[in-house]
């Protein structure tokens, strides 16, 4: 029975985009909350404890001691193999699905659409385990109807314990990959050529924008990597990071930097541009603005480059630049 509840468990499990290297999801459920709701772990495991007393003692008729002995190890019993199924779908391979893991931030970026079928179908696999828990502790065959019963108290008991990731949206937790962070250099470096562009295009001047979203609306012809950003279509626009645009509710946007505003582009001080950047990330305060002097410089230089290199070398900086922004953003990182 058990064997058979496992391989049908595994095989609905959502394989959604929670690539290791990526964005790693785990599902809220009453074992494995966020970092945020680490409070409610002895609530909601003393709530599944006394269903599974209530379906022993009043339910089956055991004594109190016999039904709370039982209760605690079918508690036990559910927690330990309903949590290492999790992990091993969580960590099945460098691009697994998702699955469960320790708290970590909850990814309130993330709406219903998006996190529910994983959060609904976890749950679903975890009330299997909970109530397969208790029928193994039940003891000898009972009646169909007390079985019922049982596995009534044991969903409503349940759903009881998903009651505060409910009322207010919790239902992924997590941590952003390497490739994520290296999403944020990307984008900075694209709107970074971007503003250069317009400068090239504007006698050598840079933009004046209110904030980056006048900035982008300025420098929108001359994007050229618009919307092939894998890890930003959760980040609503160019002007969010994809770390925040996934873990928080009103997620702050990049910063530019007002000092260059009108400014000649090859005017600028490189050494206040490696100081405090043209385009910053308030979720990456220590990210090697080198890249984007780089690019400047390409700009700043053009006979030292052909000119139809500049896509090419856009690809080199983003590459060479991986290494530097590895797990450097907290507390989101891995």
């Amino acid at each position: 029975m058990i064997r058979r509840w496992v391989v049908i468990a595994f095989c609905v499990i959502p394989h959604t985009n929670a690539f290791g290297h990526g964005y790693a999801k785990y599902a809220s459920t009453p074992i494995t909350p966020p970092l945020e709701f680490r409070w409610g772990l002895p609530l909601a495991a003393l709530i599944l404890l006394v269903s599974m007393v209530i379906s022993f003692r009043v339910v089956l008729g055991h004594r109190l001691r016999a039904a709370g002995l039982r209760a605690m190890l079918g508690m036990a019993l559910f927690a330990v193999t309903f949590y290492m199924f999790g992990r091993c779908a969580a960590t099945a391979s460098t691009a697994p699905p998702s699955g469960l893991g320790a708290p970590r931030p909850t990814y309130w970026g993330l709406d219903w659409d998006e996190s529910g079928a994983t959060f609904l179908t976890w749950n679903l696999i975890g009330v299997a385990f909970f109530l397969i828990s208790a029928s193994l502790l039940a003891g000898r065959k009972h009646p169909v109807s007390q079985r019922l019963l049982m596995t009534a108290i044991g969903v409503v008991a349940y759903a009881a314990a998903l009651t505060p990731y409910l009322a207010s949206g919790a239902y992924l937790h997590g941590w952003a990959g390497g490739y994520v962070h290296m999403e944020c250099t990307r984008k900075l470096d694209c709107l970074t050529e971007a503003v250069c562009d317009y400068a090239d295009a504007h006698g050598g001047t840079l933009p004046s924008p209110a904030d980056i979203d006048d900035l982008i609306r300025m420098v929108q012809p001359y994007l050229k990597e618009e919307g092939s950003y894998v890890y930003s279509a959760r980040s609503v626009s160019l002007a969010i990071c994809p770390l925040g645009g996934a873990f928080e509710r009103a997620p702050q946007k990049y910063q530019w930097n007002a000092k260059f505003s009108g400014g000649q582009l090859v005017e600028i001080n490189e050494d206040a541009l490696l100081a405090e950047g043209l385009i910053t990330c308030p979720y990456h305060k220590t990210r090697d603005p080198g890249s984007m002097l780089r690019i400047m410089q390409n700009y700043k230089h053009p006979a030292s480059r052909p000119a139809s290199s500049r896509s090419e070398a856009m690809h080199r900086l983003w590459h060479a630049e991986r290494k530097i922004i590895m797990a450097r953003a907290q507390p989101y990182g891995g």
